[in-house]
């Protein structure tokens, strides 16, 4: 009989709260094949069966909370022969990394270059082989610990484990994001009575964005500076643009050029990604434990969007590098997936500074809470055309709050009021910058 696991898939990771339950005791699954889904730090992960066989017991219900090391299916695998291998194997793995057969199993090849031979032929499913892959992992470079050498998830989150990947399983588990789907085991349909109060569970990416907020405060002496920016040339400068090209898809100079609307997010994450050049103290993570501040090498912008199961933030990767035709265009492409259950989890990791859109919706300022482990995170209010002095004259201008929250331990007023006066200066004068952003 094998004890299906709730293995510990990532740096920080202790508990994953069942959110759905894809077979039935009784039911024939094969080795890899999803079994259950649950719901972890920022997305829902399918867990694969480690082995095939016969679903004979299942421990958990929908809404259960379970803790690290806890068993979550039993499952009679296909033959006794298949469970005598996988035994043989998991006792040769123990004697030689010395690790408990319920928490993980795994061998490494020795040298590839010394076995050129043993690089074929890798027995691994298609999903696992893709689960390699997402973390930069090569497969062949595993001893599968499966039956008949299967390379298993165990396999590729235990190598991942000790070769400092660590961090990716932590934060995207050990699969692909599954499309969720609402149906009957997870859809909660409140009903009012006239004796007793609505009742709504507080599970899924619900609870989990209140326990990363809770942490975020509790470790994170936050301070949150407020300022506004003046977007009126921008605006006419985005005017002018989408009136020159209309109708055209190629410029003067026969270049291609994206028709669709450029969004003043766009400008932003621009400018927020030029400005931290200089003020790379944002663009940071602080390890108390180890007394550093490790100053990343590329701008990762998350962008916090609003969904039906709550917030999620999907990173665009290496802003600095993007032109704001990319910026844009990608954005949207993040932003339409993470509303549509369609994010892979490269989209969800790797993030350095957060950004937050709230103008939409309307709102003059926020203390927003900054989204940890990262140093700042700026959020944007609505644009709005209002009355303001200029040469001692009143005018119509475009104007935008935004609230900045940063770190207090990392940064000072003073830096955070300098950067973004950086933001500001090359936002309200995007004609003399206008090189830069494109």
């Amino acid at each position: 009989m094998f004890d299906m696991k709730l293995h510990d898939i990532g740096e920080g990771m202790t508990e994953g709260e069942v959110v759905r339950i894809l077979v039935q005791p009784g039911d024939r699954i094969q080795a890899d094949q999803p079994v259950l889904e649950v719901q972890t730090d920022k997305v829902c992960a399918e867990l694969p069966a480690p082995v095939g066989g016969k679903v004979v017991e299942i421990l958990v219900q929908v809404g259960d909370v379970m803790r690290v090391g806890s068993t979550l299916i039993k499952i009679e695998e296909h033959s006794q022969e298949q469970a005598e291998e996988r035994a043989k194997v998991q006792a040769e793995v123990q004697d030689e990394v010395q690790v408990p057969l319920e928490t993980t199993h795994l061998s490494v090849k020795e040298d590839n270059s010394k076995h050129p031979s043993q690089l074929k032929n890798v027995k691994a499913a298609p999903y696992t082989r893709k689960m390699a892959r997402d973390y930069g992992i090569n497969i062949e470079t595993l001893q599968g610990t499966g039956p008949y050498g299967r390379i298993t998830i165990d396999d590729v989150a235990r190598y991942a484990s000790e070769h400092g990947k660590s961090e990716a399983f932590g934060e995207v588990a050990t699969t692909t994001i599954a499309h969720q789907q609402k149906n009957a085991d997870t859809t909660f349909e409140p009903t009012i009575s006239s004796s007793m109060p609505e009742v709504i569970p507080f599970t899924g990416r619900r609870k989990q964005i209140a326990h990363k907020m809770s942490q975020s405060m509790l470790t994170i002496p936050h301070v949150t500076h407020f300022d506004r920016i003046d977007f009126t040339q921008l605006q006419e400068l985005r005017e002018q643009y989408h009136k020159d090209t209309q109708g055209s898809s190629t410029n003067l100079a026969g270049e291609y050029i994206n028709q669709e609307r450029l969004s003043v997010m766009a400008f932003i994450i621009k400018a927020l990604a030029m400005s931290l050049d200089q003020f790379r103290i944002f663009n940071a993570k602080l390890n108390e434990e180890k007394g550093e501040i490790s100053i990343e090498s590329h701008v990762n912008v998350g962008i916090a969007v609003h969904t039906d199961e709550g917030l999620i933030v999907p990173v665009l990767h290496h802003a600095e590098n993007l032109s704001i035709f990319d910026i844009n265009e990608q954005m949207k492409q993040l932003t339409y997936r993470a509303q549509h259950n369609q994010l892979q989890a490269s989209d969800l990791r790797g993030g350095t500074i957060t950004i937050s859109n709230v103008g939409p919706i309307g709102g003059m300022f926020a203390t927003p809470i900054i989204n940890y482990p990262e140093v700042a995170l700026l959020a944007f209010h609505q644009l709005e055309d209002m009355p303001v002095v200029r040469n001692k004259e009143i005018v119509i201008r475009s104007m935008m709050n935004f609230s900045m929250s940063f770190d207090h331990r990392v940064a000072d007023g003073v830096t955070a009021v300098q950067f973004t006066n950086q933001m500001k200066r090359m936002l309200e004068n995007p004609l003399s910058l206008f090189s830069k952003l494109i």
